[in-house]
């Protein structure tokens, strides 16, 4: 049986689980997950085609998700999850994914989108730091970023608040302030 086709339609955090993730794994595929104020520490993995909406219910000024792990982006969404999922009002923060090595290079400190098209909506992504796209790297994404606002994204190599790579985003009035890089783009 699978765990997730029997899961809950509705949970709230902190009052049914204590953490982001633990929601994330429980919910039903067309569910909803509401957050409550807070700062949570925490690195979010959304992968394999699921659909559900999390939703802060005061906005990104209320909800932090602030990075758990070194060397890990604060949100990783991965392959096939669809238009249908929504994330709605979040601030993400304090992500960090390395810097320029000889060995590779590391990418999206705040926020890795690849191969999917979630739906990002009023959401900030602030100070994340990473080799390319400090606050948001997107590979193969075709999904839609709305009224979020990338600031102090820091990347050693090329986009510093954001860099969509091979793929057909939609931004709708998005502010990109005070990103920096210190490498070629």
């Amino acid at each position: 049986v699978d765990p997730i086709a029997s899961g809950p339609v509705l949970i709230t955090i902190p009052d049914d689980v204590s953490s982001i993730q633990m929601a994330i794994t429980r919910i039903e595929d067309g569910g909803r997950i509401l957050v409550r104020p807070g700062i949570y520490e925490e690195n979010l993995l959304i992968e394999f085609g699921r659909d559900f909406t999390l939703e802060s219910t005061d906005g990104p000024g209320a909800t932090i998700v602030r990075s758990a792990l070194a060397d890990q982006s604060v949100l990783t969404v991965g392959n096939g999850v669809g238009f249908e999922t929504r994330i709605d009002g979040f601030t993400f923060t304090g992500g960090k994914t390395g810097t320029r090595s000889p060995a590779g290079f590391w990418v999206g400190g705040g926020v890795y989108l690849r191969n999917n098209n979630v739906h990002l909506v009023d959401c900030v992504f602030d100070g994340n730091r990473s080799t390319f796209g400090g606050n948001l790297y997107a590979m193969n994404f075709e999904g839609r970023i709305e009224r979020c606002l990338f600031i102090r994204g820091h990347a050693d190599a090329e986009g510093g608040n954001a860099m969509f790579f091979r793929g057909r985003a939609e931004l709708v009035d998005c502010d990109f302030m005070d990103g920096r890089t210190t490498g070629d783009g």
